[in-house]
């Protein structure tokens, strides 16, 4: 599978601009215009026929952060990540980019490793980074966002715009639900900030924690006590 990272050696131009082609019509752009880049460096700026397919495989889109100063690379969706490829240091204006979907990756000092998503329509895009003091350990900042709603969730297909929020990387794992179970998650009050809701009926904490029942025969984490899990099973989600 060809991708943003493909290098195919020394390439001429017989054997580059029909390759080239063939990703295009594929729709494999990101992999048509890594490879186009790389042409042009052994074929020039000159080159009719490259310039020709550039045109096809390439747009012109601006890209910036906030702070700016980040270096910014990009990869194709289907491409590993050691397949990262410049794109230069914001603000980027009228930067060339592949046409279609990729990943955009935002690397700053001093600032967590942010990833994005370009829009093959998306004609300029400013991502926020965080400092790394501010986003505690295996947990990625979600920028804030002002949501468009479905008209049946909403009369003006618009909603409040949502603050800032974290959210754990990958998802919890048994072992580190078992931790949280075992730490007094259920038993710790200042845990639990929102109130709760039962059918019509709001109730206080403490009567909550009464509701929090296992039916019966089912195996399951219970305020602190949990059954020994299977080592294969630990890492599981």
């Amino acid at each position: 599978m060809a991708s943003c990272g493909d290098r195919s050696g020394d390439l001429d131009r017989e054997e580059s601009l029909p390759k080239i082609t063939s990703l295009a019509e594929e729709g494999r752009f990101c992999a048509a215009f890594a490879l186009a880049n790389q042409a042009e460096s052994l074929l020039g700026k000159g080159d009719i026929k490259l310039a020709a397919l550039q045109r096809e495989i390439a747009r012109t889109a601006g890209l910036d952060t906030e702070p700016s100063g980040a270096e910014v690379f990009y990869s194709d969706l289907r491409s590993s990540e050691k397949e990262w490829r410049s794109l230069g240091k914001t603000p980027l204006t009228a930067v060339s980019i592949p046409r279609g979907y990729f990943r955009l990756r935002f690397e700053k000092q001093g600032f967590e490793t942010t990833y994005g998503l370009f829009g093959a329509v998306t004609d300029y895009r400013k991502y926020s980074l965080f400092p790394k003091t501010e986003i505690p350990p295996g947990m990625v900042a979600v920028p804030p966002v002002s949501p468009v709603l479905p008209r049946r969730f909403s009369d003006d297909r618009t909603s409040s715009p949502a603050s800032r929020s974290l959210i754990d990387r990958y998802e919890v794992t048994n072992r580190q639900f078992k931790e949280f179970v075992e730490a007094g998650g259920y038993r710790g009050q200042k845990f639990w900030k929102q109130p709760f809701v039962h059918g019509a009926k709001t109730m206080v904490w403490a009567e909550a924690m009464t509701v929090f029942q296992t039916p019966p025969g089912v195996r399951a984490l219970r305020h602190g006590r949990q059954e020994t899990l299977p080592p294969a099973t630990r890492n599981f989600p």
